[in-house]
């Protein structure tokens, strides 16, 4: 008996009701042409700071005082008083995501839901902490947070136990494939969440831990102290509480520990960050932190700190590798004076990473559908870049300034771009500088590009949407998130290929209150597609209750097999969702940027055999 073709597909469907079924022209002398063919020339890096995500200050945003804004023109105004913050930390209290037992995963979702909504317009991404316990704190439940069928304080009993397994479930299911989570602080335990009054146990680390191993394998999990078992049995980073406090890096919590020999490259794949010392300083009425910051005997302003205070604070960036900190805990940022201002820019310019673009080389005339490109990236930031994001290059209209042609750079990530390490103290800089990569392609520019003369781009493309969501440090920008690396004509002749980017003073951007870039929500999520094709091609289709604009699609697999992916409006007439482009660790993402999507369909070749991990849909 001949044996079917199948697909065995289970499914986890979040956030919407899915169904699957089976079956002027000015020379400058930093530019120089290479006869006709090629032409090189270095950019100049930005002189400021970038506002770009998953890095730097983090936004004042989801507490009572300052909730994330409804609209652009909310958020834009928002921003100026508050510039840089892609991040915020947002705590929810287990009670919020969990009343009692009988409280799934629907309530779990929607409740989660009002505290992150809008957030992929603004280009934003939290930082979540669950919480059971605010000292002091009056409210509804009086700062007490734990389900109304659980005993507070009660983090011993076995119906804890269980009760955090599902919680941690939860929280993996709904965030770990949520493009608007960037890193994940652990909390649940003590005041705050912060892991201490009380302190878990060491086997109840063990226990929490390995939930969170278990349920979180795409985002960098946090905690609270180097001191932990956490810390020390598992690869997690830090959020430190009182970030440059003098007596809580050497003394109370021991924050040096993560420069000893023996957790001293944990930043090179664990997030590190905090709040600082001098948060309330921001507040007239208030008179700087609560700790002797940078081992002197005196508290610190804000207007101190970014002031009298940079070498310190950069000392403290350098050693630790610091990706973020909230360095204010007060509604805005408008009691700085404008020196204290350019301080807080210096500080935005080293905190996390730091793309910068040098030498470049480019065919400068092309004529036989072959692009030539050769480019430099430098991290001269402190930390790296976290997560695989794609860095790519596009043909823009020069009138438009929108892609005709994106494709991405083989064999090279965001995260293989590493800054320097080892600080050294008195120098202030580090030892070992960072790497420089260089990228060097052959593109094939498709033959239905029109004849004329392109602005050449490059951009970082979040795989939420395949759109670009992050900068380069170099001061040929673009709006929409590209760093022009000159002109480049597409069988047409070009005489001037630099690109005059001061003259386009309509571009003119202040980079601290960017608001021209975003991301895409997850539309869908399916988890555990166990493919086993014998004959022929076989292909699973997605249908959605209702059409969507879909952006971009992403798979991870355990062998990553041969498929397309096709979209549709009716089911019948499919086209192609743009060519799969392949990643680190068996993931493939498509460029679709479709609207009106109501199917999705992967077809795999005879003979294919994997296990699709998951498969995320990104659009609105």
């Amino acid at each position: 008996m001949k044996k079917s073709k199948k697909i065995i597909i289970s499914i986890i469907s979040l956030f919407v009701v899915s169904v699957i079924t089976v079956s002027s022209i000015l020379l400058y002398p930093s530019y120089q042409t290479l006869g006709d063919e090629y032409y090189q020339t270095s950019l100049d890096e930005l002189e400021g700071a970038i506002r770009n995500p998953l890095m730097g200050h983090l936004a004042p945003l989801g507490t009572d005082w300052s909730p994330v804004p409804d609209t652009i023109e909310e958020f834009s105004k928002f921003l100026k008083d508050r510039p840089y913050g892609t991040l915020f930390r947002q705590y929810f209290n287990w009670i919020e995501l969990e009343y009692d037992v009988s409280s799934d995963f629907d309530y779990f979702l929607s409740h989660a839901e009002t505290k992150l909504k809008n957030l992929e317009k603004y280009n934003i991404k939290a930082i979540p902490r669950v919480i059971l316990n605010w000292p002091g704190k009056e409210d509804e439940y009086n700062g007490i947070y734990w389900p109304v069928d659980m005993n507070d304080y009660d983090y011993d009993s076995t119906q804890f136990r269980e009760r955090l397994e599902l919680m941690v479930q939860k929280m993996g299911r709904a965030w770990d494939n949520d493009p608007r989570i960037a890193y994940i602080q652990m909390g649940i335990f003590g005041q705050w969440g912060e892991q201490h009054t009380p302190s878990p146990s060491s086997d109840m680390q063990q226990y929490a831990a390995d939930l969170f191993n278990e349920h979180f394998k795409n985002k960098l999990i946090m905690v609270r102290y180097p001191t932990s078992d956490f810390f020390q049995n598992n690869n997690y980073g830090l959020y430190w509480d009182e970030w440059g406090s003098d007596t809580q890096w050497s003394v109370w919590d021991r924050i040096d520990m993560v420069v000893s020999p023996e957790y001293k490259d944990r930043w090179k794949t664990a997030v590190f960050g905090g709040e600082n010392t001098f948060n309330q300083a921001f507040d007239p009425g208030l008179n700087g932190g609560r700790f002797k910051t940078f081992g002197y005997n005196t508290t610190f302003t804000a207007e101190q700190a970014f002031t009298e205070k940079i070498p310190e604070i950069m000392k403290y960036l350098g050693l630790t590798h610091t990706n973020h900190v909230e360095m204010v805990m007060t509604p805005s940022y408008t009691s700085l004076r404008d020196s204290a201002k350019i301080g807080f820019d210096v500080v935005q310019s080293f905190m996390g990473y730091r793309m910068v673009i040098g030498d470049v080389k480019y065919t400068k005339n092309v004529t036989n559908n072959a692009l030539n490109v050769e480019l430099d990236i430098t991290n001269k930031g402190c930390s790296p870049f976290y997560y695989d994001w794609n860095i790519a290059l596009s043909l823009l209209d020069t009138k438009t300034k929108q892609p005709v042609y994106t494709q991405v750079f083989d064999n090279i990530s965001t995260m293989d771009i590493m800054p320097g390490e080892d600080w050294d103290i008195q120098q202030a800089k580090f030892t070992v500088p960072p790497q420089t990569h260089t990228l060097s392609q052959t593109f094939n520019i498709p033959e239905s590009i029109k004849k004329g003369k392109y602005i050449l781009a490059v951009t970082m493309l979040d795989p939420a949407g395949m759109v670009p969501a992050a900068r380069f440090a170099n001061n040929t920008q673009v709006k929409g998130g590209y760093t022009a690396l000159g002109y480049v004509g597409v069988n047409k002749k070009i005489w001037f290929p630099e690109y005059n980017h001061f003259l386009n003073f309509s571009e003119k951007n202040d980079y601290a209150n960017d608001i021209s870039i975003r991301y895409y929500k997850n539309l869908a999520m399916f988890e555990t597609f166990d493919i086993v094709t014998e004959s022929g091609i076989s292909s699973a289709y997605i249908e959605f209750d209702k059409p969507y604009k879909v952006m971009s699609a992403e798979t991870v697999w355990n062998n990553m097999p041969d498929y397309e992916l096709w979209v549709s409006a009716d089911g019948e007439n499919w086209q192609k969702g743009g060519n799969l482009i392949t990643a680190k660790n068996n993931t493939g993402r498509n460029i679709i940027s479709k609207s009106n999507v109501k199917y999705v369909k992967l077809s795999f070749e005879e003979n294919s055999t994997a296990i699709l991990k998951t498969f995320n849909i990104y659009g609105e």
